[in-house]
């Protein structure tokens, strides 16, 4: 394979042959191995736990940041997947997840758009005064709102997605 253009469009890479994908001009061009280059490293699958403590919202939201990351927000059905299966047996109706309503939007804590959603009853609502937390329905996945003060096990994210550089 050689640095052409071709290769990589028509989706074949030679083997035992090494190459990496480049974005130039807004085309993804194949390139060769050989020059060092300035590079990124993104990783977008999350770890999390089940932390098996009752608490609410915002001492979930303080003891995940104290002693992981955040509170885990499922930004995509892969995510959702692996919460569901962190929640499956557990003895409780609800798990805290990190999805909070704040000025008239809900947002995740650490700042991710709502690309994957799993509402309850097929929609996001306005919330009230009084639920302005989300949890995950241990029966069904689904994310309902639940007044902050109650206390619910929670999920914590162990790892955020990284952006690592090196700028050269």
């Amino acid at each position: 394979m050689q640095p052409d253009n071709v290769d990589f469009k028509n989706r074949t890479i030679s083997p035992n042959r090494q190459a990496w994908v480049a974005l130039k001009n807004g085309e993804l061009l194949d390139e060769s191995c050989i020059d060092p280059l300035p590079f990124f490293c993104m990783a977008t699958v999350h770890s999390m736990i089940l932390v098996s403590e009752p608490k609410s919202w915002m001492e979930a939201l303080k003891h995940c940041r104290d002693r992981y990351v955040d509170l885990a927000s499922l930004s995509s059905a892969m995510e959702q997947h692996t919460a569901e299966n962190k929640v499956e047996g557990v003895q409780s109706n609800y798990v805290w997840i990190g999805l909070n309503f704040l000025v008239g939007s809900w947002i995740w804590v650490y700042g991710n758009n709502i690309q994957y959603e799993n509402w309850v009853n097929g929609g996001k609502i306005q919330c009230s005064v009084a639920r302005h937390c989300r949890a995950l329905t241990v029966s069904n996945g689904k994310w309902e709102a639940r007044p902050c003060e109650e206390r619910q096990f929670f999920l914590s994210c162990v790892e955020l997605p990284c952006l690592k550089t090196n700028p050269q």
